[in-house]
């Protein structure tokens, strides 16, 4: 008997549930929008290239967009013309192309997903209201349209919409709605520079206020460091850093319209980029660091919207001068010298180069390089085919830069002072003199002209650099290592 009521209790519950399961469904069905039928109506029917001006509501903001043309160089190199879309009233500042003509696209030709609505008695609970989001088009051909979005769909599968004109509501689909919800930032476009590396006719550095170098393309050297001291760039660092530059994007756009600067380190900038391209002067301001989340806070100068560029892609802006630099100070081609006048720490050497005629062991007369060093001749050939000619010459330029100090007093005589000869006449002068500040370190002084540049004692002293492999010339030891004179034999010069 008790399980039997037990049953009964269950069933009654059950059947209670169910009941009121309908009832429930019922109530929400009165009392939410419903959809009368499915077919796809058309709201809009236009082409999108035909669409010339849009005007975007969105989030209290509106912004007027009309086209334009651009003059633009494609891969090969060959110039043209685009119509781009831009801002009116802030015709500087560049589009995402791609996301406004998804915009366009999108609401030339739309097709609702459902009707809702045909008579709605109040289109407020529907979300729409004076503050809602409107987007609206006007073709080359004058004709009008505009698009208003209401609130999520209940089941937040869309969103309710309006075309004007028509008192229906309809629904879009979520992927069409967040189209026209995109917002400024999301339209503008996060690359920061235009143009490209061959775009480049001038790259400028400075940081916390002081101009760290400014270099220029070059048709012989391809880029030239013009400040602060003039001296051929290196290809490989100069078009690495620059390349970075173009790289850059916005994170995230955070003020428009800042009202005070400083909050974002901005009024006085850690760094300024300047890129001409084309012709045109682009500055980039890069103001404190957000620690937060590893951006910086940065603006264009002339347009003071700012936004935030992360911190890692910016690590290039402390690459110091000497790194884009060419390596060696001087560096003329062997095949144009004649003679060199060295005098390297109290040792003279006069290298002459001349070419000479030799009959090969096939019968061919041919002309070849041979070296002599005070007088004695030295032409040994080494496995990797190398004279010993050539091999000292390395060894005459071989100071690499390692430092750029742009003022220095110049004083006492210098530690090296060699004399390059050409064959056309013409002849360059290098001095080394050891620095008031480090006795291990050498000024770079070409043609009486102090050069900005410092370099090592080491790759020129008696130790292990060039007045070692001069005294071991002067010695004969060079002659007898090589096998040219026997052991025994001295050095007319000892």
């Amino acid at each position: 008997m008790r399980q039997f009521k037990i049953i009964i209790i269950s069933i009654a519950v059950v059947i209670i549930a169910v009941i009121g399961f309908f009832v429930v469904r019922e109530i929400v069905s009165n009392n939410l929008p419903h959809t009368i039928n499915k077919l796809n109506a058309t709201l809009t029917s236009n082409k999108s290239s035909d669409v010339e001006e849009v005007v975007l509501h969105n989030g209290g903001m509106t912004l007027t967009f009309n086209k334009r043309d651009e003059t633009v160089i494609n891969d090969e190199g060959q110039q043209g013309t685009q119509r781009v879309w831009y801002i009116v009233g802030e015709e500087d500042v560049f589009l995402n192309q791609n996301v406004m003509e998804t915009l366009v696209i999108m609401i030339s030709n739309l097709k609702a997903k459902d009707v809702i609505d045909a008579n709605p008695a109040d289109i407020s609970k529907y979300g729409f209201t004076n503050e809602s989001t409107y987007v609206s088009g006007t073709t080359i051909n004058g004709d009008e349209f505009t698009l208003t979005l209401g609130d999520l769909l209940v089941d937040r599968d869309g969103y309710y919409i309006m075309v004007d004109g028509d008192e229906v509501i309809y629904s879009v689909s979520l992927y069409t709605a967040n189209s026209m919800l995109v917002t400024r930032g999301q339209l503008l476009d996060l690359g920061i520079f235009p143009g490209t590396l061959t775009d480049v006719s001038s790259f400028t550095l400075i940081k916390d206020g002081e101009q760290m170098y400014n270099l220029i393309p070059d048709a012989t050297y391809l880029w030239m460091v013009t400040e602060p001291i003039v001296f051929r760039g290196y290809p490989d660092k100069a078009d690495a850093m620059i390349t970075n530059t173009f790289e850059l994007m916005v994170k995230e756009y955070v003020d428009a319209t800042p009202d005070d600067l400083s909050i974002y380190g901005l009024a006085t900038p850690k760094y300024e980029l300047i890129i001409v391209t084309n012709g045109k002067e682009v500055t980039l301001l890069i103001g404190s660091e957000n620690i937060r989340d590893f951006t910086y806070y940065a603006m264009i100068k002339g347009n003071e919207e700012v936004f935030t560029i992360d911190s890692v892609s910016l690590n290039f802006l402390d690459t110091p001068l000497v790194d884009i630099l060419w390596p060696s100070p001087y560096l003329p081609r062997l095949e144009l010298i004649e003679t060199i006048d060295i005098f390297v720490a109290g040792r003279e050497m006069l290298y002459e180069k001349q070419l000479v005629e030799v009959t090969t062991s096939e019968g061919k007369k041919v002309e070849i390089a041979d070296y002599s060093f005070n007088g004695v001749s030295i032409n040994n050939i080494d496995q990797t085919a190398t004279t010993f000619g050539q091999f000292y010459f390395k060894v005459i330029i071989s100071p690499i830069i390692t430092d750029v100090v742009i003022t220095a007093e110049i004083k006492g005589e210098p530690y090296a002072d060699i004399t390059f000869n050409f064959v056309d006449g013409y002849s360059d002068n290098i001095k080394y003199y050891i620095t008031e500040y480090d006795s291990t370190k050498l000024y770079v002084v070409k043609n009486d002209e102090y050069m900005g540049l410092v370099t090592e004692v080491a790759f020129l002293d008696e130790f292990n650099g060039l007045a070692k492999i001069t005294d071991l010339i002067i010695s004969g030891q060079i002659q007898r290592d090589l096998g040219l004179i026997a052991p025994d034999e001295e050095s007319d010069d000892d």
